[in-house]
């Protein structure tokens, strides 16, 4: 009887070569994701402000919802990028 064979050690990952694109989908998904961290971080504060004046509730509710589906587009731009950087 031939002895078992004894398992290999798994060599270094092989260099996965990153495309140009899959890099500036990501960075401009970034780039889209800073209106919604800068609503984000202005709703607590207009939130006071928001309260006394119902009227500014609309106008602001709508620029932060637009800043927000901004950003929402950016989370989606990066996924794509980081998946075609897997891809590869």
């Amino acid at each position: 009887m031939s002895p078992p064979e004894q398992p290999r050690a798994p060599g270094p990952e092989p260099y996965k070569d990153y495309s140009l694109a899959a890099g500036l989908m990501v960075l401009g998904g970034a780039v889209l994701l800073l209106p919604g961290i800068c609503t984000l971080i202005t709703i607590p504060f207009m939130l006071e402000l928001i309260l006394r004046d119902v009227s500014l509730f609309v106008t602001l509710g709508l620029l932060w919802g637009a800043c927000l589906v901004v950003s929402y587009g950016g989370i989606k731009l990066i996924r794509r990028g980081r998946a075609a950087r897997s891809a590869n």
